[in-house]
């Protein structure tokens, strides 16, 4: 290989060293340690403060595991209690990033009537949602495609 071809792998690994994004050191703001949840009955709210971020826009997830409960109602108006293991997931919610970023997400609350009452005897049944007992939690944080923040916690 030649010198002159050298010199341009060089230069172009610089470039790339360059463009590489640091997130090694995004983290809760540490007056903040740990993120805030708030159950409000059929969804979740998570707020947190983040820092050591990117001038990027950075994108907040939460994906929450929780335990729906609610009845199954007949036509002729009866009703059985049911409960199941669901997952709740927000909306990519984004914010402008100068470095830290203060954000509160909410995950979507399920539809209610369930469509089809899967946990009904029939279809011809309703399945009515009346609470979501969340368990635990997942956030993350997103800048540039890359993940920089990832934290589960049971709550």
């Amino acid at each position: 290989m030649s010198d002159r071809s050298r010199l341009a792998l060089l230069a172009l690994g610089s470039l790339l060293i360059i463009a590489v994004p640091s997130f090694a050191n995004v983290s809760m703001d540490e007056t903040s340690t740990d993120p805030s949840y708030l159950d409000e009955g059929l969804a979740l709210t998570v707020t947190g403060l983040l820092t050591g971020l990117d001038d990027t826009d950075v994108q907040v997830t939460v994906t929450a595991t929780a335990e729906v409960r609610g009845v199954c109602r007949s036509q002729t108006g009866s009703e059985l209690p049911v409960a199941f293991l669901a997952e709740a997931h927000s909306v990519a919610t984004e914010f402008r990033s100068e470095g830290t970023v203060t954000y509160s997400v909410t995950t979507v609350a399920p539809e209610s009537p369930v469509p089809g009452a899967p946990g009904c005897p029939d279809a011809t049944w309703e399945q009515i949602v009346e609470d979501v007992v969340f368990t635990s939690a997942t956030i993350k944080a997103e800048q540039q495609g890359v993940v920089v923040y990832d934290r589960s916690d049971g709550i």
